[in-house]
């Protein structure tokens, strides 16, 4: 209720700024009206005896749908304090469903998501006695698909741990009077209520047994499942549920034993870490693209309000396009720091070539032809410079130029890759950033890439032409790596043609018939034929090279 009433609050006041000051304004009264009750239910909520009261009810409620949660039966009747100092300490995890947890109401769950977001925002100072057991139901229900299977529920929890991370508020905080209360006073600076905020929060989340082991596979399963939710703005949605994961994410893997989990899910979840990736690279994707559509449009407009209509298109894509910079903003920092971190695995055979035209396309499209259109006359109000962009850009690419496999990739592009345009990304670099350093590594693997490109050109153009048609994938119509048969149809593909499309859409291409990475059948002896037929022609290649330039030689 009283957000509901701030809301309107602010809405009343922006009516009463647009009809300017009337001698009687029906409007004035009522906003004075709400003021009033505002300011009498902030004087009830923010009574600390009453919010010690909230947070020990609550800790209770989450101790008690844990113990719900699991079989006691199978833990030799211990007590429910026993059991949930297991929870706490991850020697019990919670995964099968108890019959008891299926009573529990739904908004039981979703209230003590919503006090202990209340009481993180307005008394951090008042969380850490007790508020432990809500971080540990947050963490193990956040990870259990099985106890709570709408993950539009599940992602709820974000709004609890997402508390924890310090100057997260700070990006889009408002003033109103909630926040005003919050920070204690109105003299109060936010710098001093978000150091008080990490004083007492930072070291709970950080210092949780299951921060380190249950919290970044926890992370990694929402990103992935709020794909679906079966809710009408599902699309919009997750966008906003990502941002929270990734925030959290990011700032967890600084602790470097939670970084040691991180490392473990390559080991224990391969396929969720792969998905994770997957779906990383695809929302970056689609959120530049938009910024790269709307910004010119954006830039057009905003010379051309003299129209209501103008006006009111503009201010949609003001929202828009802030939106979009924000979650595109958080999705490139999470894609650096993982570069840095799980190179390999962003270098997957399942990821690479289309991370790589990803990189391609929009280092071209911030410092090609037409860049300036992407030049807002206020960056700092969108928080999109498109010369630091460009920056983080090379990083990605300074950390993945170890693999030849990524230099490979790069080259392979054939919609935005050439020498011209990364010669050309550097130069833009150079004049607009003072990081030399970077500049200098990605002018070397430029270099590089002109040796990769000419060897991929003579070796893929020698052996497509020297190919039996059995040898090349039918979608692609390149050389087979690694061939397997789809049991509807039977048609024969290159492994990785088959699992990107089944990472979009789970179906036989030719026959439209479900289909699983798991049903699909290895041809091992094709593979074999294939790669003995490949070294036997890029042999003869090599030979005919050096037989050339040895007559070129003695020429």
């Amino acid at each position: 209720i009283l957000k509901e009433q701030l809301e309107l609050y602010s809405k009343l006041e922006k009516q009463i700024q647009q009809f300017g000051n009337q001698h009687f304004n029906p409007m004035q009264i009522m906003k004075d009206n709400l003021l009033r009750n505002i300011l009498t239910m902030e004087s009830q909520l923010f009574c600390n005896e009453l919010i010690q009261n909230m947070m020990s009810f609550y800790s209770y409620l989450s101790i008690f749908i844990l113990y719900s949660s699991i079989e006691p039966e199978k833990h030799d009747q211990k007590s429910v304090n026993t059991i949930y100092n297991e929870i706490n300490s991850g020697q019990i995890i919670i995964d099968e469903v108890n019959e008891r947890f299926k009573y529990i109401p739904q908004f039981l769950i979703e209230n003590l998501i919503d006090i202990c977001s209340f009481i993180l925002q307005v008394k951090p100072n008042l969380f850490d006695k007790g508020g432990e057991p809500c971080i540990t139901i947050s963490i193990c229900l956040l990870n259990s698909r099985n106890h709570i299977s709408n993950p539009w529920l599940r992602s709820k929890f974000l709004r609890v741990l997402v508390n924890f991370i310090p100057f997260y508020e700070m990006e889009n905080l408002e003033e109103n009077s909630l926040q005003a209360h919050v920070f204690g006073s109105r003299e109060m600076s936010k710098q001093n209520y978000f150091r008080e905020l990490y004083k007492h929060l930072i070291l709970i989340l950080d210092s949780h047994p299951l921060t380190q082991s249950q919290l970044i596979p926890a992370l990694m399963k929402i990103y992935i499942d709020i794909e679906i939710t079966g809710r009408h703005a599902q699309f919009y949605e997750k966008f906003s549920v990502r941002y929270l994961a990734s925030k959290i994410l990011r700032f967890v893997c600084q602790n470097p034993k939670c970084s040691n989990a991180l490392k473990a899910a390559k080991r224990d979840s391969p396929q969720v870490l792969l998905q994770f990736l997957h779906n990383l690279i695809t929302d970056l994707n689609y959120l530049l693209d938009e910024l790269i559509h709307e910004i010119p449009i954006y830039q057009q407009t905003s010379q051309q309000n003299d129209s209501q209509n103008r006006t009111e298109e503009q201010a949609r894509r003001e929202m828009q396009i802030s939106g979009s910079t924000k979650l595109a903003n958080e999705s490139i920092k999470l894609l650096h720091f993982l570069s840095s971190f799980l190179p390999e695995e962003l270098l997957q055979p399942k990821l690479i070539d289309r991370f790589a035209e990803i990189l391609n396309y929009y280092l071209v499209k911030c410092t090609g032809p037409g860049c300036e259109s992407l030049k807002l006359s206020d960056p700092e109000k969108f928080d999109f410079h498109v010369d630091k962009l460009t920056l983080i850009l090379l990083i990605i690419y300074k950390n993945l130029s170890f693999s030849n496999d990524f230099k490979r990739a790069i080259v392979s592009d054939s919609r935005s890759f050439s020498i011209e345009n990364f010669e050309n990304a550097a130069n833009f670099a150079q004049s607009h950033t003072t990081q030399s350093g970077i500049i200098e590594q990605f002018r070397i693997l430029i270099e590089e890439l002109k040796k990769v490109k000419i060897e991929q050109l003579e070796e893929s153009q020698y052996l497509i032409e020297q190919a039996p048609n059995e040898y090349l994938d039918p979608i692609l119509l390149s050389l087979m790596n690694d061939p397997v048969q789809l049991p509807s149809s039977k048609q024969i593909l290159d492994r990785i043609t088959i699992t990107r499309q089944l990472l979009s859409n789970p179906m036989d291409p030719f026959t439209r018939a479900p289909l699983t990475e798991a049903e699909l059948i290895s041809m091992s002896d094709l593979k074999e034929e294939i790669q003995n037929w490949k070294n036997e022609q890029l042999q003869k290649l090599r030979v005919q090279k050096q037989t050339a330039k040895s007559n070129e030689n003695s020429n």
